[in-house]
């Protein structure tokens, strides 16, 4: 039997080192897979990226994608809309100018603006329903601007062929005019002058005779400009029914004065026997005439719109955007789309000598124009006072809501004005425009609102209650937005059966003792007891999509709801109180003012601690519905228009203020759907485009060359420090 070794005991196998081949081959090749992994890594992450086209917004307030209020409007929309922007890429000679003198307002590069308009239609097109959008650039792809203007024509040539064969036929009309008048205006000079007895009557028939004599001379002058505007790249036909209509109108006037002057001097019995016979030849021309005119004038009236001359419209403008919907399309300027508030910006520019940048409010604009063409009729707004100037004029004449009035047309509401006392109509002399009737205005939304009698009175004014009118028109099933102040009505009346009331007879105030002071003039105006900001806008659901922006208000009457059967009410707007902000309370402003400086909540003078609220919302079981803000410097232009001037590119100080204003009327209006498509979307900066420059870079030198390379080189380091 053999004997058995232990393993312990057995020798250990001799070490074979490895030759230098072998480790060329190991490391050499992990070195050489490594490699073909990142470059095949890179080239597949080129690849998805360029397949999928996925963006990530790291804007801070989305601005990079659309909105939830516009994914719902567009989302299931059903009527087809395509929205064509003619962006150029390229700089305006003026831009390029060392002479141009610098201007207040400074513009972003074109190829910026026209990337960042692209990608806003692209997530339109991507987010929306039956919704295709064209990014054109007119001066490198004329061809496309072409092509367009022949689609347009075919699409639209019924009406198109009208305005043609109006424009067509005009001319010849023209022709007529002159034949009919010329022969007349030869024979003058022939007219026996010299035997007048009366210089007065003289003058009479030449003044007559001679006020037409140009006539021929502008007809022929209008034909050939009708030749030029037939002529451009896209016939301006609509341009040629204008002036026709201008023609002739003043051809029938001109005409009718002198048929009018004939007949009134051929009854002068110291007419000379051959004027008063060339009077009664020249009648029937005349007549014919304004037949002719007349005719004219009926038909351009009958052509209707022209979808080819908005297109021609917007060709001539710089920048435009189409938003064409099934049955009619809009254009929006440069200046809609990149906004800018000129005077601000002068002021700015003088005082600090910082250029400011436009807003973008792209998305608000083709938001509330693809909501327009979505409608089958407008809903009505009507801005109601007690007298006084209308509230939605601009403030140079007086209007105190203007701002918050072009928001609302914007989103294509019909807003009117309207003095339910008369008075305005009389102190206004006949020479303001016209308001509505009160049976215009019973199916609009009233924005309610009226000066203390005080206020009235220094006007000129008596008081003027229009709270009965207020409750008549909510009663019939009207909607409203009152707004009142302190010492103003409280609608009592009218608010009664809402379970809403406004406590006109108060003010909310609160602690400034713990204020700082800052150089920013609202900071300063937060040290003043009667001056609030908010940020936290309550629990109403128009309220919730504004939760963190600012808004600015003063001197606010508290406003109260109570149970009431078959109305729901809430109260919204709370004002700031402790812990999170100074102590608020109401004070009667029948109270007496106390003694120290600045104001302590003191029970002794009548005043009530919070919660306090400034606005309530009701509605009831039919679904009508009713708004009321304590304050209207929630709507003042000079609040929603406050900027900080030494940082006029930052955003509005209070954009609260014109969103709320806009989401209770869309609430108002039963639009849901529209609440918060709010005003901050055009101050904040989008991301910045990469250029194709710092494309080829990431994508060819980095992805694909640099990044293997490093790797590569790191894998032929390792090998030459270990090689033998």
């Amino acid at each position: 039997m053999s004997k058995k070794t232990s393993p312990a005991s057995e020798s250990p196998a001799p070490f074979a080192a490895e030759t230098q081949l072998l480790r060329w081959l190991k490391y050499g090749s992990n070195v050489a897979l490594t490699s073909i992994v990142v470059v095949a890594l890179a080239v597949l992450a080129v690849f998805l990226a360029q397949r999928f086209d996925k963006q990530v917004d790291m804007t801070s307030t989305g601005l990079y994608s659309l909105k939830p209020q516009t994914i719902n409007i567009i989302k299931n929309n059903t009527q087809p809309i395509k929205i064509i922007a003619f962006y150029t890429t390229q700089k305006p000679p003026e831009a390029a100018s060392a002479s141009v003198e610098k201007s207040p307002v400074v513009h972003f590069d074109p190829a910026v603006e026209a990337q960042t308009v692209a990608d806003l239609l692209q997530e339109y097109k991507k987010k929306g329903s039956n919704i295709q959008v064209e990014c054109i650039d007119p001066n490198q792809n004329p061809a496309r601007v072409d092509k367009l203007v022949d689609e347009v024509m075919n699409k639209y040539s019924g009406e198109i062929e009208a305005y043609k064969d109006f424009a067509a036929k005009a001319p010849a009309q023209y022709d007529s005019v002159k034949k009919l008048i010329e022969p007349g205006l030869r024979e003058v000079s022939t007219l026996p002058f010299k035997e007048f007895k009366s210089q007065q009557l003289l003058q009479a028939v030449v003044l007559t005779l001679y006020s037409i004599q140009s006539v021929p001379e502008k007809l022929e002058q209008r034909k050939t400009q009708f030749e030029h505007l037939l002529r451009e790249k896209v016939p301006d036909y609509k341009g040629v029914s204008d002036d026709v209509k201008e023609d002739m109108g003043d051809l029938i006037a001109s005409v009718s004065m002198v048929m009018d002057n004939f007949k009134k001097l051929r009854d002068e019995p110291q007419l000379p026997a051959a004027v008063g016979k060339y009077m009664d030849e020249q009648l029937p021309n005349y007549q014919a005439i304004k037949t002719i005119a007349d005719d004219l004038v009926a038909k351009a009236k009958l052509l209707g719109d022209l979808k080819l001359d908005k297109l021609r419209s917007a060709l001539q403008q710089p920048n435009p955007i189409i938003v064409e919907g099934e049955h009619d399309w809009v254009v929006e300027s440069y200046e809609a789309i990149w906004q800018v508030d000129q005077a601000a910006a002068r002021q700015v520019f003088l005082t600090k000598g910082i250029q400011v940048h436009p807003h973008f409010a792209g998305e608000q604009v083709l938001t509330g124009e693809i909501y327009g063409l979505q409608m089958s009729k407008h809903p009505k707004v009507c801005f109601v006072r007690g007298g006084g100037r209308p509230l939605s004029w601009p403030q140079d004449y007086g209007g105190w809501f203007y701002d918050v009035a072009a928001s609302l047309k914007r989103f294509h509401f019909d807003v009117s004005d309207k003095d339910l006392t008369g008075a305005w109509a009389v102190q206004s002399q006949g020479q303001a425009p016209p308001e509505p009737t009160e049976q215009e205005i019973k199916d609009a939304i009233w924005v309610v609102f009226t000066l203390p009698d005080q206020q009235n009175s220094m006007m000129g004014m008596g008081p003027s209650t229009i709270a009965p009118k207020v409750a008549e028109h909510l009663a019939s099933g009207g909607a409203a937005l009152i707004v009142t102040m302190s010492g103003g009505d409280n609608y009592q009346v009218a608010l009664q059966d809402w379970g809403i009331s406004i406590q006109t007879d108060a003010l909310c105030m609160h602690d400034i003792s713990k204020g700082t002071v800052n150089a920013a003039w609202y900071d300063q105006a937060l040290r003043h007891p009667e001056v609030f900001q908010l940020s936290q806008y309550g629990d109403a659901e128009l309220a919730k999509p504004l939760q963190s922006l600012n808004t600015l208000m003063a001197r606010v009457s508290p406003v109260e709801t109570s149970p009431v059967k078959g109305i729901t009410n809430q109260a919204f707007l709370p004002i700031p109180d402790a812990p999170a902000a100074p102590m608020s309370w109401s004070r009667p402003t029948h109270a007496p003012a106390p003694g120290e400086a600045p104001p302590k909540y003191d029970p002794s003078l009548g005043d009530r601690p919070g919660p306090l609220y400034a606005a309530a919302l009701a509605e009831n079981s039919r679904h009508h519905r009713l708004a009321v803000y304590g304050t209207p410097t929630l709507l003042l232009d000079e609040i929603i228009e406050a900027r900080d001037m030494d940082a006029p590119n930052q955003p509005l100080c209070f954009p609260g203020n014109q969103a709320l204003f806009d989401n209770t009327i869309f609430w108002l209006a039963h639009q849901d759907e529209l609440i918060s498509i709010s005003p901050e979307a055009m101050d904040v900066s989008r991301v910045s485009n990469m250029g194709p420059a710092a494309q080829v870079f990431w994508r060819y030198i980095v992805l694909l060359c640099l990044l293997p390379g490093l790797m590569l080189a790191c894998g032929i380091t390792v090998y030459i420090v270990r090689r033998d």
